[in-house]
């Protein structure tokens, strides 16, 4: 009975360990840098920034409940303020959120505009979450984006994946 019981101790340390195991990737298609609680995918997608059709090259983790994505993609031609606020609109868009908080933000590398926000939301009767942290640099726009439900997402620091998107960093 104890051997069980110091087995399932050990698988849940374990499974705890692995979620909060950061690790820092450089993205060199990107240009980016950012810390992932595990391997992520590539993904391409189209999507909309300020009226326009762009494409979106993304990493992304999913987890238990969360998804932690890293992104980029062509600056549409708008101003950067416009851009940031279509991107933001989007991802609350998504979970049927409103804002909670937000604010201009230096990213690491970044040449223009940063900004960060929160939002809540309620996607098939679960509340959600989404944090991002949003920049242009050059001809690009980036963003690293947590996507997860509320209670899953107050067990991740979230400043420190947000705080981790470095742009041009090898």
């Amino acid at each position: 009975m104890k051997r069980l019981a110091s087995l399932l101790l050990a698988a849940l340390l374990v499974g705890c360990y692995a979620e909060t195991e950061w690790r820092e990737l450089y993205w060199p298609e990107g240009q980016v840098k950012a810390l992932f609680p595990a391997k992520p995918a590539k993904f391409s997608r189209e999507v909309r920034l300020a009226g326009a059709n762009v494409p979106m090259e993304m990493l992304q983790v999913q987890m238990k409940g969360m998804a932690f994505g890293v992104a980029y993609s062509p600056l549409p031609p708008a101003p950067a303020a416009d851009v940031l606020a279509s991107a933001r609109d989007v991802l609350l868009k998504n979970i049927e959120g409103g804002l909670v908080s937000e604010r201009e933000v230096a990213v690491p590398g970044a040449t223009g505009m940063g900004r960060e926000f929160r939002g809540e939301g309620v996607v098939a009767g679960t509340p959600m979450i989404v944090a991002a942290r949003l920049a242009t640099s050059g001809d690009r726009f980036y963003e690293a984006v947590f996507i997860g439900r509320k209670d899953r997402a107050e067990t991740v620091d979230l400043d420190l994946f947000l705080g981790s998107l470095k742009i041009g960093a090898q």
